[in-house]
């Protein structure tokens, strides 16, 4: 049997969690960086002197540097080494991550969040791929569990960032970030094998599976790819506009991860058990509550509590689901190049989402007015797709794990 990721685990439940442990703990770094970007970006522009408007261009930076390289990440996993695929990601993410502590312009700021997004964005479909093909039969399960790490990320970033900042400095809280990556990296080089199964030829290209079912799901992402980074460029400025403490700002703003950690595990179960559709459209009616709660009336801060965990629990869903179902729509050779043009397509989405928020705000000098046009409405687009998006067939597959069972033990 072939030293591979999947003879591997079949061999030992210990390298099960072992590997599988390494590998999603990638999915935690990923959101505490973005949080950390995220949420002390509005503070950052302060402490460096420069135009608010450019928060949401570096995000925009950011989220191509993740565009590009999502779909190199995919082709990585499916046609080359997923070890080496994973150490030159969080290379990228480690170096640029901590260098993020240390700007002093906005050309730095723009660059480094660029060239950050270059791991992130390939580390990512590594990520969600490896989990979805360990047990297909309990894809939404594993895939969980990155969900419910990146979700952990967010949640503490917030925190961190504020014990670890202060009126004039960042730094410490990025290198922490980047200090982290370098671990990683080191354990994933230690133990990880250098292919994840033996490979197989594919029964047909993979444009020929890019039908109406498959992209509507993708063109959901690129709808939550708008609106989530609408969202995460400027929620925090918005809670502080409708007189939020800074201390509230923080409590708030990490309860969009603690909702993706209680959600992530029960919406895997109803993918996997009942219905990976009825999961979306769960999903996606939380999004379009917590939206509404959001920019459609003068919330609270009672009300901005609940509805940052509402808008947390309906991601906690969607994701894990939307990358089962994606890599449910191809054959098993493909589901790394699936992953990675359904998060390609995302972060295309969230390049446009920053942005037009900002856009929006200086000609209407309203944040609510913003929300309901570059988030709200976003939401509602993604449910009218996902209501008419059809499943998969899924007996396809049990076909799947078979060959995928042959062809490690050919």
């Amino acid at each position: 049997m072939e030293n591979t990721v999947i003879a591997n685990i079949r061999r030992s439940r210990a390298r099960l969690i072992l590997l599988a442990g390494i590998v999603v703990f990638g999915m935690f770094l990923d959101g505490f960086d973005a949080d950390l970007f995220f949420f002390g970006g509005t503070f950052i522009l302060k402490i460096i002197h420069i135009n608010g408007f450019l928060l949401g261009v570096a995000a925009t930076g950011f989220a191509g540097g993740i565009a590009v390289f999502s779909f190199i990440g995919g082709y990585v996993f499916d046609k080359m080494s997923v070890k080496y695929g994973l150490i030159t990601a969080l290379i990228l993410f480690s170096i640029f991550s901590a260098l993020t502590g240390f700007v002093t312009n906005e050309y730095e700021l723009v660059a480094f969040r660029f060239i950050t997004g270059f791991g992130v964005g390939m580390v990512q479909p590594l990520i969600y791929t490896f989990m979805g093909d360990l047990i297909p039969s309990s894809r939404g399960r594993f895939l969980a569990m990155p969900a419910v790490l990146f979700g952990l990320g967010l949640f503490v970033a917030p925190y961190v960032f504020n014990m670890f900042s202060s009126r004039t400095t960042f730094d410490v809280p990025f290198i922490i970030s980047g200090i982290l990556g370098m671990i990683l990296i080191i354990l994933t080089f230690s133990v990880m094998p250098k292919y994840y199964m033996a490979k197989q030829r594919p029964r047909k290209g993979f444009y020929r599976y890019l039908k109406m079912d498959l992209m509507l799901a993708v063109l959901s992402m690129f709808a939550w790819g708008i609106g989530y980074f609408a969202y995460n460029s400027y929620y925090s400025s918005f809670l502080v506009s409708i007189g939020l403490s800074a201390s509230q700002d923080t409590l708030v703003f990490s309860l969009f991860g603690i909702g993706l950690i209680i959600s992530a595990i029960p919406g895997a179960f109803i993918g996997d058990k009942i219905s990976r559709k009825y999961a979306l459209l769960l999903a996606a009616f939380l999004y379009v509550l917590s939206t509404g709660l959001m920019f459609l009336t003068h919330m609270t801060y009672i009300e901005a509590i609940i509805a940052t965990l509402i808008f947390g629990l309906g991601y906690g869903i969607y994701g894990v689901n939307i990358s089962a179902i994606v890599q449910e729509f191809v054959e098993v050779s493909w589901t790394g190049s699936a992953t990675g043009f359904l998060l390609g397509i995302f972060n295309i989405g969230a390049l446009l989402g920053g942005p037009l928020f900002g856009t929006v705000l200086g000609l209407t000098h309203s944040y609510f007015k913003s929300g309901e046009i570059t988030i709200f409405i976003p939401m509602m687009a993604l449910m009218i797709m996902l209501i008419i998006m059809k499943s998969p067939d899924y007996k396809s597959i049990d076909a799947e794990d078979e060959r995928m069972e042959l062809g490690e033990n050919a």
